[in-house]
This record gives structure tokens, sequence and C-alpha cells, in this order.
């Protein structure tokens, strides 16, 4: 039985190592190969801060789990004191006498063999296998196996250089520099990463290929955004880009994780404020620790005084692109100044397709919109938008910005050709600044620079106070909210409901459409229930209750009135 010994600190284990092993098995072809990483070499010191035996030990057993008939041992692991080779050799030797045992050495240890511990001793227990790790190098291992040969009787196979020329030595110094992950297999380099090892620091181009598929499609760009405008920053301020540009990467991953591992990081890294009892502790005190002030789940509003009609919509139908039934279906209802008015219904039962259809975004398949009575079922979006539309979109991706627009250039969208910010067909900048400004102190719109900051790299909850601030600020009859608190702290939710009753007691329309039962119960004045694209129920939330409410949504009731009319 032949018997391949392959040991050494692996520190770490990269490709040269596998590439080596492979080399010397296509030529003398054990029947047992075995990798045995040191305790404590025996010939030179470890580099300060190497991991621990354990470690290179997973490392080493990462390395080699692809290579068919290899196998990591950890006997050197149990010994105390220095890793002699010799011991290990005969360890093996007498659990396997019969066996022909076969020592894999690269140059720097087949030249300095003679200072080996009993290297006498070794050579007449096994064959070495000299490998040589550059074409320069392969001349000198032939002469020194030769000189082995001659003196001691030793039996030395010479084999050619090794496929990839690389050494421990070279890895640890590329790794802090962000380099080094091509000379590793995949699961060491991100075991390193994720261990902190050698001080290295994550390939940026291999964190995205982690990254990315934790992240859902919409956020990636503004995961990019964030990373190239961290960048930008960094180098402004004379900061460490790359490391700038990695948090940039990694900022929206831990949304990924469970609540627990969540709660692990934030103990890991400090920043968890306090410890309570959940069963002693109200939602009022805990949304204060979160926000930093009292925050308050109910809205304080006074009873709506509907005045003249503002929107008013009869029999619309619009088709749907999911499936050959209409996504709306005969739609009729009304929404007056002073009062808002909630679409409530479970996703997916044509809100979306409503909405789309009063803001232009689709076409009309039937009926009529009147808007302050004007007819503007085919009008356009901008026709709509100048007539007194604001629109809260669903998608603020898709809708609601333009991700590489600045924050002031989103700020004023649908407003840069009023005489207050345009002058002869040129923008006034100033102008444009001071309200951007106004607007971020206002609605509490946090952003790296402010109003030049590119909306991409803004966080979701910033991106959508930006929405909410232009759309509200515009002064106009009607306010068609969809979703407007998705993405908002608790904190940002209160100032968004506050501003939405403030708009309704100053005479505005509201037409709100919430997926969030708690907050469709206390903000709305009207509640409209869609199921399949119907209005199934018209009610007074201060005449319902939470769960009939829910029964409407999911088609368990409907109301034998006609609803969605009412005067």
């Amino acid at each position: 039985m032949k018997i391949c010994i392959y040991g050494g600190s692996f520190n770490p284990p990269h490709l040269g190592h596998t590439a080596a092993l492979r080399a010397v098995r296509a030529a003398i072809e054990p029947d047992v190969t075995l990798v045995i990483p040191d305790r404590i070499p025996p010939h030179k010191e470890l580099t300060p801060g190497s991991p621990e035996p354990s470690e290179r030990l997973l490392m080493t057993m990462l390395a080699f789990s692809s290579e068919p008939g290899v196998e990591v041992s950890d006997m050197e692991l149990h010994r105390s004191g220095k890793s002699y080779t010799v011991d290990t050799v005969r360890e093996l030797r007498d659990c396997n006498p019969d066996a022909e045992l076969y020592l894999v050495v690269g140059t720097d240890m087949l030249t300095t063999f003679e200072q080996w511990h009993d290297y006498r001793a070794l050579l007449a227990q096994v064959t070495l296998v000299a490998l040589a790790r550059t074409g320069d190098e392969h001349a000198e291992v032939e002469r020194f196996s030769a000189y082995l040969r001659e003196t001691y009787g030793a039996r030395v196979i010479a084999l050619p250089a090794e496929p990839i020329p690389v050494t421990s030595t070279d890895v640890r110094r590329l790794l802090p520099q962000r380099r080094g992950s091509e000379y590793l297999a995949p699961d060491v380099y991100a075991h390193i990463i994720q261990q902190r090892l050698y001080g290295a620091k994550p390939d940026l181009n291999w964190l995205r290929e982690q990254a990315y598929p934790m992240l859902k499609p919409r956020r990636i760009s503004h995961v990019w955004g964030c990373e190239h405008e961290a960048r930008r920053l960094a180098e402004r301020w004379g900061c460490d880009p790359d490391a700038a540009a990695e948090a940039g990467i990694l900022h929206d991953c831990t949304k990924k994780f469970e609540l627990s591992d969540q709660l692990l990081l934030s103990d890991k890294y400090g920043i968890i404020n306090d410890t309570v009892e959940t069963a002693n502790t109200t939602m009022e005190e805990l949304s204060a620790m979160m926000v930093g002030r009292s925050v308050s789940f109910h809205v304080d509003k006074k009873p709506a005084e509907p005045g003249e009609v503002v929107l008013e919509v009869e029999g619309m139908t619009m088709a749907s692109k999911l499936h050959k039934n209409n996504a709306v279906k005969n739609v009729s209802l009304k929404v007056r100044r002073g009062e808002i008015v909630c679409i409530a219904g479970i996703d997916g039962n044509g809100q979306t397709e409503l909405v789309y259809g009063l803001t232009g975004l689709e076409p009309v398949k039937d009926g009529k919109i009147l808007f302050c009575g004007e007819d503007i079922t085919h009008m356009s979006i901008r026709k709509r938008s100048l007539l007194g539309m604001s629109h809260i979109p669903e998608d603020r991706h898709k809708h609601g910005l333009v991700l590489d627009f600045t924050l002031e250039q989103n700020l004023v969208l649908q407003r840069y050709k009023e005489p207050e910010f345009e002058k002869g067909g040129f923008i006034k900048k100033d102008a444009v600044r001071a309200y951007a400004e106004r607007l971020i102190e206002e609605y509490d719109i946090r952003s790296g620079q402010g109003p030049v900051t590119t909306a991409r790299s803004m966080s979701g909850g910033n991106q959508q106070k930006a929405i909410i601030a232009r759309e509200v600020d515009r002064n106009k009859p009607l306010i068609v909210a969809v979703q407007p608190t998705r993405g908002l702290d608790v904190g940002a939710i209160e100032n968004v409901h506050k501003e939405l009753v403030k708009q309704r007691d100053a005479g505005k329309a509201v037409l709100l459409v919430s997926l969030e039962l708690d907050e469709v119960m206390s903000l709305s004045d009207r509640i409209l229930v869609m199921y399949e694209g119907e209005i199934v129920g018209e009610f007074d939330p201060k005449q319902i209750t939470v769960q009939e409410l829910g029964l409407y949504m999911a088609g368990a009731k409907r109301a034998d009135k006609k609803v969605g009319e009412t005067a």
C-alpha cells in the first residue's frame, strides 16, 4: 500500500497546494493521501497574527474538500510542542508496517533537509517527492535530489514545476489589499473574509457576487448607487474609498437575516440602546426608544367636513395585463374636499390598476373620470398634474423619482417651469436650492450631501419622504397617496399621517390606498373595500370593526347596496 503524506502549516492553504498534490498523486498513484497541518512548525515561526491550528485545519479541510481520495488529518494537532515530521512518520509506520510512505516536500524544505529533526531516520522511512515551484528551481531540485541519493542513499523523486507558482506568504500579503482571491478555493476565501483572518479585506467584485443575490431586484440599483456615492464621499473627505464602497454594498443585506441574527449583530457592534421586558413594555415606549421621542399611534383628527366633489369616477373599467378578465370592473366613486377616502383591500385586487387609470399611467378601457368637473379620462399625465392632481406612487423607483437626478432636481420635477424656478428658459439654481433645503428641513429628508445627493444613493425611507414632500407642497386640490408610509419608521409614519390630516383640514381631497388595516381605520373618513376589481363595501371607520372589514377584504362578505357614490 502506498501512503502519500503532505504536511505543512497551510497558512493559508491555496490553490498551489492543491495543484501540487494533484501532480504528486498523478505521478505516484497512492492508495491513501493524507494532508496533515502542523500545530507548531518545526523549521520556521508562524507569522504574527496567524490563525489558531484548529482554524488552519478547518481551512485545509475546505481547500481539499473537492479532491477525491484526500483525507485531512488532525494527528499533529493533538501533540504538544513542535510538529516533527519524523514523529508523524513513525506513528504511521507503526499502524502500517508494510506500507510505502511518500513524503511531499517543496524546494525550500528539500534544500534544508539536513536541518530537519532526526533527518537520517526520516530518510530511512520515506521516499521524498520533491516539487519545484518554478522552472528555474527545477535544476536546483534535481541537483539536491542527486546529492541526497549519493550521500545518504535516499529515495527521491523530483517532479516538474507546480502549475500555480504562489506561496502562502504571497497570499497573506495580498489579502489586506483586497486581492488574492484567485489563489484560494471559494470556500476558503469566504471563510477568511467572514472571520477577517490575516487582516483580509474583501475583493469588491466578490462581495457584490455575495450581496446582490440577497437583495430584491429593485434594491440592487439603490445599493449600487449607495456604493458609488459612498466611494465619492470618502475620496472627497480623505477616507478609504474601498471601505466606504464595502459599507455601501453591505448596508442592505441585514434585511435578509432573521430578527434573532439582526439582534446578535446589533449586540456585537454595540448598537443596542436598551433591553426591556416585552410583557411590561408598551408599543409607545418601544417606539420612543427607536426614534428618540414619544410617538402617538392614534391619529388625532376632528370630524371631516366634506365640501364639493373634487374627483368623480363613473363606471371605470381597466384591463388586466396578467389575465383576460378586467382588473377593475365598473367602479364608481366620489372624493370630496375635506375628506380622506381610503381604498382598502388585499394586494392584487385591482387597486394598482385603479390608480393607474386615475393618474393616467394606463388607459381607461371604459368609464369616465371627472376632476373638478372637467373630464380627464383621456388626458395625459402632465395635464392631470397641471390641473391639480398630486400623486404619491406605489413604486417610488419606477414612478416617483428619477434615480440618477439629484434630490433637488427630483423635488422640482413638476414645478421647474414655474416662474419661481425658471426664467427665459434657464433654471434658477439658487431658487431650486433654497426650495430643496426648505423641504429637506421640513420633512426631515436625510441624505449624504443634502440637495445635491443622487436620489439612487438615498435610503428607501428618505426617498419616500422626498416624494411626499414634493407632492404635498405643490398645494393641489387632490392628493392620490398609494401606500405613503411604506418603508418609513414609526416616527416618520406619524408625521405623514399628521400631514395628510392637515391637508384634509385645509380643504384638500385625499384618496388613500393602503394595505395596512391600522392605517385604514385610523386615518380614513370613509373606507371603500375592493375585492376582485369591484368595490364591495363602503364604511364609516367608526362603525365597523377590523374583523368585519377583514371579511369584506377577503371576499367573505359583500354589501347589498350600490357603494362608492356616497354624497
